[in-house]
């Protein structure tokens, strides 16, 4: 029997629980990615203590009582935060999310079988040994996302685990059984009903992720009920794992409608200020069409951040947009390179510099517009002696 090794803090906690006669395990996705030699940060513990004898159990640590009234206390070992729950049932769903109220439990198995997807109902003892209810070992191994038990009833009580099934296909690559992804079509109307900010969470990851295609392949259909986006094709899909960045991916998704459908559907989500304004600009600089232009491209420069024109540039390339034009694609990068002057602040002259020729108020502003436009037209050279001379500043 395979044997995994657990930190420290883990094994602090369970110890000091069995110590006290308690029976406890680490749970949920801390074990799945320890399975999968992934990284892992969350560690959850689940006993038959009750929330007050664990208080009392880790009365030398600090401690979180936000979820005590669903049986979980957090424990501060060695630094990190470990949340330790209460063998549970959880009671039927009334808004397809949370359970009404939960039943304390005596018995592991009772408490996996209310998870989600058998690959996040391994449970672990203080000496690395895995307990299995459900066979979640062979559906890691064998890398299916398979709900636990029926999957009509997991989806109905908590609608968000459809996307957190979409997501985690598109993390670890894995796929997602028949019963389950039917269950999830079925069901789809009900993540209209979530909270806007627990949706996008689950789309910036599942968006992030190395196998986003998978998402779409599996559940565009399903995505479309809390995205108003358009059809992907199979290209654009496949697409969509050649891309790092976030806002790219987003973009695709939007390329057909207009930017101020991207923008609504955003803020609808309560996505972030600056995420919404770099998607909208992605989006505006896509449509635009690029010359090998000097002028034109630092003007370009001026109006947007260099990121989202490389990003604009290299969703052009690999979507193979007919508007491409890789000699403007290399004239942005040379630009980029020598720190082309596009803004006033890289002028060689400032405000200052003009108060001493008795310069003041908007006049200031205009000659300096004036000498930055000098330079974006190579008409002068950006230092303070050429850029004075040809502002007629100086005899």
């Amino acid at each position: 029997m395979i044997s995994y090794k657990l930190p420290d803090s883990v094994k602090i906690v369970l110890n000091r629980l069995e110590t006290e006669g308690f029976e406890a395990f680490v749970v949920g996705g801390f074990v799945r990615d320890l399975l999968l030699n992934r990284e892992t940060h969350d560690c959850d513990v689940t006993t038959n203590a009750r929330p007050h004898e664990i208080e009392h159990v880790f009365l030398d640590y600090k401690q979180s009582h936000i979820g005590k009234d669903h049986g979980t206390v957090g424990v501060k070992v060695n630094g990190e935060w470990i949340e330790i729950t209460t063998y549970r049932v959880d009671e039927a769903s009334l808004d397809h999310r949370r359970p009404q109220a939960v039943r304390f439990s005596t018995h592991l198995k009772e408490d996996v079988m209310r998870r989600d997807f058998t690959m996040n109902a391994l449970a672990m003892d203080g000496s690395g040994a895995l307990i299995d209810f459900v066979g979640g070992q062979e559906d890691i191994r064998s890398k299916v996302i398979r709900c636990v038990g029926d999957p009509h009833l997991r989806f109905d009580e908590d609608a968000l685990r459809i996307l957190r099934a979409l997501r985690f296909a598109a993390q670890l690559n894995f796929k997602i059984d028949e019963k389950s992804i039917t269950a999830m079509r079925t069901h789809a109307h009900l993540l209209s009903g979530l909270a806007v900010e627990r949706v996008f969470q689950e789309l910036q990851l599942m968006f992030g992720a190395k196998h986003a295609s998978l998402a779409f392949e599996y559940g565009q259909d399903i995505l479309r009920h809390v995205i108003e986006m358009k059809q992907l094709s199979p290209i654009e899909i496949e697409l969509l794992d050649r891309f790092e960045d976030v806002r790219s991916k987003w973009v695709i998704c939007f390329l057909t409608k207009p930017v101020d459908e991207l923008r609504s559907q955003l803020a609808r989500l309560k996505a972030p200020k600056r995420f919404i304004q770099d998607c909208a600009q992605l989006h505006t600089v896509f449509h635009h069409r690029f010359t090998k232009d000097d002028y034109a491209m630092k003007w370009m420069m001026h109006q947007y951040p260099s990121l989202i024109l490389q990003l604009s540039m290299d969703l052009k390339r690999k979507l193979q947009d007919p508007n491409y034009d890789e000699d403007a694609h290399q004239l942005l990068n040379r630009l980029m390179d020598e720190n082309a002057c596009v803004h006033i602040k890289d002028l060689d002259l400032n405000g200052h510099d003009l108060m001493e020729y008795q310069i003041k108020g908007k006049q200031i502003q205009n000659l300096l517009e004036k000498a930055l436009d000098g330079v974006m037209r190579n008409q002068v050279e950006n230092s303070k002696k050429a850029l004075l001379a040809w502002l007629n500043l100086t005899s």
